[in-house]
């Protein structure tokens, strides 16, 4: 992988975390019951996006959300973000 497609897949990244947080919202609204079982199938869909996330980040540390890519990952996650939120 080159810094070119990195770039296309930490965009990506940054476009998928919207929904996953929306999902992860949600859950404040589920009973206990139904909150552990939904929490768990949410779980799995971030942890997917870590393992996809730490390789990148691991050959390119200037894309790091939490470092040196953070103004990158927080643009592309901007240029996603619905309107009315």
């Amino acid at each position: 992988m080159d810094i070119v497609l990195a770039r296309k897949y930490i965009e990506a990244l940054a476009w998928l975390e919207i929904p996953c947080d929306h999902l992860n919202n949600l859950l404040l609204e589920l009973d206990e019951n139904e909150k552990e079982k939904y929490k768990k199938a949410v779980g799995e869909i971030f942890r997917g996006h870590f393992e996809l996330l730490m390789p990148i980040i691991n050959r390119f540390p200037e894309l790091d959300p939490d470092g040196e890519g953070a103004e990158f990952y927080n643009a592309m996650r901007m240029k996603y973000l619905p309107i009315n939120t």
